[in-house]
């Protein structure tokens, strides 16, 4: 068997090919022959120095071993097979290098998979806060709030939730155009985003309606706040028009109530501001 490996598959070169009578040296060829030869107890029987000054022209600049895995792992398998025959110093640096790029090879791919995990999870997190953001003026969409009204019934205080709708909106868009209406909205949202707390959430509802659910807040706490929000609305100065009003209808959770049940009582009570003259506070 010896001779067989011998004659069929070494090279001129006196290194290994993966095929007979091959002359094309194989470095996954060399370290399976020693392999085979070490397993046999028959080192002495293979052209250990020729096999050593092949893996050399492996090296990189710096010395050591690159390339795919799989030539590494051969490099360092068949120097470790050869170590008994060859124990030159240069013999084990070579070895050395190889062993510190194999880990260095592994800890460059752990390393980007890491990495990888981590830029996925960004992307992740912005699409889901793409899916949360209302487009037009950058608040929290419907979506968001009733996932934060989940979060907020957790405990056994007041919510309250406000529903305010800027008064005669269709009219500003037939009078000023919808680019105009959308200003509108866009200086609303900014303005009110100023002036709730940083524990309210603001969230644009549909249209020209915005919703703020304010965690903790009784009724009488909730009335004051709508009403400074509705008197800030009118005072403020817009680009175009320069004047608008709103109405707002709030109501205050009961303990465990579902989101919806609250929306429909502040619903009804916006409903009642919008009939009763608009720009105005109706609390249910």
């Amino acid at each position: 068997m010896i001779n067989t490996l011998n004659t069929t598959f070494l090279t001129n070169d006196k290194v290994y090919s993966e095929r007979g009578e091959s002359q094309i040296n194989s470095l996954k060829a060399s370290y399976l022959t020693v392999r085979m030869f070490s397993e046999l107890g028959k080192l002495d029987a293979i052209p250990s120095w020729e096999i050593v000054q092949f893996i050399k022209n492996y090296r990189d600049l710096n010395g050591g071993f690159s390339g795919d895995i799989y030539s590494v792992y051969s490099v360092v398998k068949t120097l470790t097979f050869l170590s008994p025959t060859h124990t030159s110093s240069k013999l084990v640096t070579y070895r050395l290098l190889t062993y510190v790029t194999l880990i260095l090879t592994l800890v460059s791919l752990g390393f980007l998979f890491v990495i990888r995990g981590k830029v996925q999870k960004i992307k992740q997190t912005a699409l889901e806060r793409k899916a949360q953001t209302d487009r037009l003026t950058g608040l929290h969409n419907r979506e968001f709030l009733e996932q934060r009204y989940v979060n907020y019934q957790s405990g056994k205080a007041h919510i309250a939730l406000l529903l305010l709708d800027v008064d005669h909106f269709k009219s500003i868009n037939d009078n000023y155009g919808h680019l105009a209406g959308d200003e509108v909205l866009i200086e609303l949202a900014k303005l009110l985003s100023d002036n709730i707390r940083k524990t309210d959430t603001l969230a644009r509802w549909g249209g020209e309606e915005f919703a703020v659910l304010c965690p903790a807040t009784d009724p009488e706490h909730a009335n004051i706040f709508a009403e400074k929000l509705r008197s800030m609305v009118a005072s403020h100065s817009f680009s175009k028009p320069e004047t608008i009003t709103c109405s707002i209808g709030l109501s205050c959770s009961h303990h465990n109530e579902p989101l919806k049940s609250l929306f429909a009582r502040a619903d009804k009570a916006l409903y009642e501001s919008k009939n009763s003259g608009r720009n105005k506070v109706t609390y249910l």
